[in-house]
C-alpha cells in the first residue's frame, strides 16, 4: 500500500455556495465532487486591501490585564512586520511548491446536514509500497499548515531502508 499523508480539512477561508459548486471569495478556487489539483492564488487586490487595513489599524488600549490581549508594543511590532516586511507572494509560492493540494466537496450522509462540505486538502505519496497511510484532520480554527513541516520529514523517513 502506498504511504499517504492526507492533511484533510476545511480551508481557513470562508466558502460560499454558488449553484451546485462552491467558490472562495478572493481566491481562485472551486470545489466540485471530483478532487481537483489546486494552487493558492489569492487576488492581489485583496492582499493589498488587507495590508492597508493592517496599516491603518490602531493599537488597542491596554489596561495591564493580560486577558485583554497584547499590549501596544507587541501590536505595533506585528503591525510593522505585516505592513513592511511580510511577503505574501513568497509565502504563497512556498505553500504551492511544497504541498500537493486539492479541493473537493463531500456530500452529507446524515439527515440534518444541509450542504456539502468543501474540503481543501494535501495528499502526498510515499515511494515505499509497505508504508502505512496517515491521515491528519485539524479542527477549526486551524489548518494543515500548522503541521506542514512534518510532511517532508515523513517523506524523507519513508525513503530510509528499515
Amino acid at each position: 500500500m502506498l504511504f499517504t499523508l492526507l492533511a484533510l480539512g476545511l480551508s481557513p477561508i470562508l466558502c460560499a455556495a454558488a449553484a451546485d459548486k462552491f467558490s472562495v471569495p478572493n481566491v481562485d478556487a472551486t470545489f466540485d465532487k471530483s478532487p481537483e489539483p489546486f494552487e493558492i492564488r489569492v487576488d492581489p487586490g485583496f492582499i493589498e486591501e488587507t495590508r492597508q487595513r493592517v496599516a491603518h489599524a490602531r493599537a488597542p488600549v491596554f489596561m495591564g490585564i493580560e486577558s485583554d490581549g497584547p499590549g501596544a508594543e507587541i501590536f505595533n511590532t506585528v503591525q510593522e512586520y505585516r505592513v513592511n516586511e511580510f511577503d505574501w507572494n513568497a509565502t504563497e509560492a512556498t505553500i504551492n511548491q511544497k504541498l500537493e493540494q486539492f479541493t473537493t466537496i463531500v456530500e452529507p450522509v446524515i439527515d440534518n446536514a444541509t450542504y456539502p462540505v468543501p474540503l481543501h486538502f494535501v495528499h502526498h505519496h510515499s515511494p515505499r509500497k509497505d508504508a502505512i497511510p496517515l491521515l491528519f484532520i485539524h479542527g477549526w480554527p486551524g489548518s494543515f499548515l500548522e503541521v506542514s513541516h512534518i510532511i517532508d520529514l515523513l517523506y524523507r523517513l519513508s525513503r530510509l531502508q528499515l
